[in-house]
């Protein structure tokens, strides 16, 4: 789970709009040990990352049920659909997703994974 980027650690000078949330995505592996992965294979990673950190939200994201206290905020690790949203660079040069609030499925509990 330390691979998530941190809320603290981002800048990406981007404000989500109608029910869409900006994730931090897990930043993809350039190398195993010794030897670098073809940038090829790093672009399809990177289309498949399903976990990421929460940077910012627009405010009608989540206002389509009562969910009892469970909306995920900025700063929380969650997961989401495969190839959902749009990949982006922000003003930092750090990837985000811009995806909408229905396509975030589980909030992480990185307590539990560390």
């Amino acid at each position: 789970m330390s691979n998530i980027p941190k809320l603290e650690d981002c800048k990406p000078g981007i404000k989500p709009m109608g029910f869409n949330v900006l994730v931090a995505v897990e930043p993809v592996t350039e190398k195993i040990g010794s030897v670098y992965i073809p940038d090829q294979a790093q672009d399809k990673e990177r289309l498949v990352q399903v976990r990421g950190r929460i940077i910012d939200l627009s405010p009608a994201a989540f206002d389509f049920a009562n969910f009892g206290g469970n909306a995920p905020k900025a700063g929380d690790a969650v997961q989401f659909a495969k190839l959902a949203g749009l990949i982006t660079k922000g003003a930092d040069s750090k990837d985000y997703r811009l995806l909408l609030d229905k396509d975030i499925a589980a909030i992480i509990d990185e307590e539990a994974f560390a």
